[in-house]
């Protein structure tokens, strides 16, 4: 038996060889490819082998394991040696996120909460922190300087625009390549919170706006056909469809976070600045204090805060969702009110009641907007439905 199988070994050694090369080039060219469920009929291939050939290819297995993974790792090196490596984590899908809100040493609100939220639901935002306090209630630290936040908000906006001008040309002979660029940059999201200084407020919204004015950007409509195809029932929803208000390809969130509870912690002329900011944000999201500082009413009923909500309206902003507002004859409750017009220029408007927690909690707002533009993002389609998901979480998480 031992000197037949020696035989047969050395007959099947070559023929072996040759089976052990191909099958190890095509194992690696679907690992490679990210093909992993293509490379178990190769690995069956060597436990399935004919009988004769089954201790050979038992150590060539081993022998091939061990080559595979010192050849992939290796490969891996060289290439972070040689290649200027953009990041794994890039957005894959093209959407480029922009989070400019504070940041505290000790809690949860401004960018701590936004980037956790974003990136745990799947997001890669680009973070400016314009202030670094200690904590929300402690304003120890510094806040961002005008010139440093220009040039940060600068650069971005000059690769914005240069990866839209290389994918113009399609100018491949450029070697170094930033992070930026190497995205599809038709999807721009701006979500912006606590800025303290009128300055602050206004370079950002400036950005914003002229960014907007020089990128081509364009618009999301939703298909004509598959709204015939909609019943006379679920027509009148297609109003509430978030592509049919804000163009979902360039949009700003803005939380013009000023102040609550009657007390203001940012400049008294960051309200100027809000104010004129709410002529091109997409999305306000302001408390009752905040609504009433913008528009210089004092919220007493339902009908002042419909008032007010149109009042924005009219300056420019698309949707307006009032985040809390609390009334004398319900202390038990908070009320969320969303308004936007129609096509034809009419005021929808819809409110949410909400059990009150009464206790001190931070960071709630930020919470809201942030889940709020991950649900516009991910999932679209109906506001009130975006809403109610985005409070169904912070019920739960309170």
């Amino acid at each position: 038996m031992r000197k037949r199988y020696k035989k047969k070994f050395k007959k099947s050694f070559r023929f072996g060889d040759l089976i052990f090369l191909y099958l190890f080039f095509i194992f690696s060219l679907f690992f490679y490819l990210n093909l992993y469920y293509f490379t178990l009929p190769i690995i069956l291939l060597f436990i399935f082998i004919p009988f004769y050939f089954y201790y050979y290819f038992i150590f060539i297995t081993i022998l091939f394991l061990l080559l595979f993974y010192f050849y992939y790792y290796f490969i891996i090196f060289l290439h972070d040696m040689t290649y200027i490596h953009v990041n794994p984590m890039d957005n894959k899908n093209g959407e480029i996120i922009v989070s400019i809100q504070s940041q505290v040493f000790d809690g949860f609100c401004g960018n701590n909460v936004g980037t956790f939220v974003l990136r745990r639901r799947g997001h890669i935002p680009k973070i400016l922190n314009t202030v670094q306090y200690y904590s929300k209630y402690k304003h120890i630290g510094a806040e961002i300087s005008n010139d440093t936040l220009k040039n940060i908000i600068n650069e971005f906006c000059k690769d914005i625009l240069f990866a839209d001008n290389s994918s113009n040309t399609n100018n491949h002979t450029t070697t170094v390549i930033t992070a930026t660029s190497t995205t599809n940059t038709n999807q721009i999201s701006f979500l912006t919170g606590y800025m303290k200084t009128y300055d602050c407020v206004d370079i950002v919204m400036n950005a914003i706006v002229e960014l907007k004015k020089k990128k081509k950007i364009e618009n999301i409509i939703t298909n004509n056909e598959n709204i015939e195809k909609i019943q006379n029932k679920e027509k009148e929803q297609v109003e509430l469809l978030i592509e049919n208000i804000i163009n979902l390809n360039y949009f700003w969130i803005c939380d013009p976070v000023m102040g609550d509870n009657g007390r203001v912690y940012v400049d008294s002329d960051v309200v100027k600045a809000y104010t004129k900011a709410t002529t091109y944000a997409d999305i306000i999201t302001p408390n009752q204090f905040e609504l009433e500082l913008l528009s210089n009413t004092k919220i007493n009923n339902e009908k002042d805060v419909i008032k007010s909500i149109d009042q924005l309206l009219n300056n420019g902003s698309k949707i307006i969702i009032v985040t809390s507002v609390r009334y004398s004859f319900d202390a038990s409750n908070l009320y969320l009110y969303v308004g936007f017009y129609n096509n034809n220029k009419k005021l929808i408007c819809f409110k949410f009641k909400i059990p009150r927690c009464d206790i001190d909690i931070c960071g709630t707002g930020d919470l809201f907007t942030s889940l709020l533009l991950s649900f516009i993002l991910k999932q679209k389609g109906n506001i009130l439905k975006i809403i109610s998901k985005v409070l169904n979480i912070m019920q739960v998480s309170n």
